[in-house]
């Protein structure tokens, strides 16, 4: 595989991934995950926060809440502890700390620690709003990531500047369809022809380059996004080294299913190519013996 190849086939890679991408974006943004019409309101509300992948996560978790029952509550100066366990295992218990803040829920968490590591709020969290009679979900347990706006921050459209030309290469696509005109115009006369000879060779011998005397003109490829490159580097730019994959190499896997199965050797006289149950000396002395 050469470099042009490789950057083919990733732009070709990357191409297929946003259109999934903006499939997606279309699905979350311009619909809404069904919900029961008995369905709670923080399930409502939570599926109109969050993207439907994530409301499946948290729809489970609400499901869940019908197994929870609280079995202590500690009330303290605006922090109020829910001890919650599982209906089926009362013996493993999680406490949910509601913190108050001006009569009104500030933060909560649980001891399971789930809203922490996948950001979505665990069944615990869920009965204790519930018991709480709170119908919005509070700003501690939505994270940004996982929301609709997540991505308000990135620009709407984005697409690859692989085949975007510079202005270089727009420049020399129009003087070069120019030059091709006046070429075929000039070459059905001679006297156009000497004309436009001799415009062009006044032009190359009166006129020097604007980058200086020293400077001597390339004559090479015009690259599609580079507007200025120094095309010296061009030599170090080679193809992907080839690396090798995994596996026995072949010359020890011939080696090994080209060996010899070792001979059969027999244990009575010590020659290869029998076994004791086909030594003819052991059946004549045992012959012998029974005369």
């Amino acid at each position: 595989m050469t470099l042009f190849d490789m950057l083919e086939h990733y732009e070709r890679c990357l191409s297929g991934r946003r259109l999934n991408e903006a499939i997606l974006d279309i699905v979350a943004l311009q619909s809404v995950p069904f919900t029961d019409t008995d369905a709670s309101s923080l399930e409502k509300h939570a599926a109109r926060v969050f993207t439907p992948c994530m409301f499946e996560l948290v729809r489970w978790s609400i499901n869940a809440v019908s197994k929870c029952v609280i079995s202590e509550i500690l009330d303290a100066w605006e922090l109020t502890t829910y001890v919650v366990a599982k209906i089926d295992r009362r013996e493993k218990k999680f406490e949910v700390c509601c913190e108050l803040k001006e009569g009104s829920l500030y933060r909560i968490s649980c001891s399971c620690r789930k809203l922490e590591c996948l950001g979505t709020p665990c069944s615990h969290i869920f009965y204790i709003l519930g018991i709480r009679q709170v119908e919005l979900l509070p700003r501690c347990c939505v994270p940004m990531r996982w929301t609709m706006s997540a991505k308000s921050a990135f620009p709407p459209t984005r697409k690859s500047e692989m085949y975007d030309y510079s202005e270089s290469l727009v420049r020399y696509c129009e003087l070069r369809n120019l030059s091709h005109a006046a070429c075929f115009r000039a070459c059905q006369s001679s006297e156009e022809y000497q004309r436009l000879k001799m415009v062009r060779n006044g032009q190359d011998g009166s006129k020097e380059s604007s980058r200086g005397q020293e400077e001597c003109i390339r004559f090479g490829p015009v690259l599609p996004q580079t507007t200025e490159i120094d095309c010296g580097d061009l030599e170090k730019v080679l193809d992907p080294v080839h690396v090798q994959g995994r596996g026995a190499p072949k010359k020890r896997l011939q080696a090994k299913m080209k060996k010899q199965r070792s001979k059969r050797k027999c244990g009575y006289c010590g020659v290869t190519g029998h076994d004791r149950r086909n030594c003819t000396k052991l059946q004549e002395e045992m012959m012998a013996a029974n005369c």
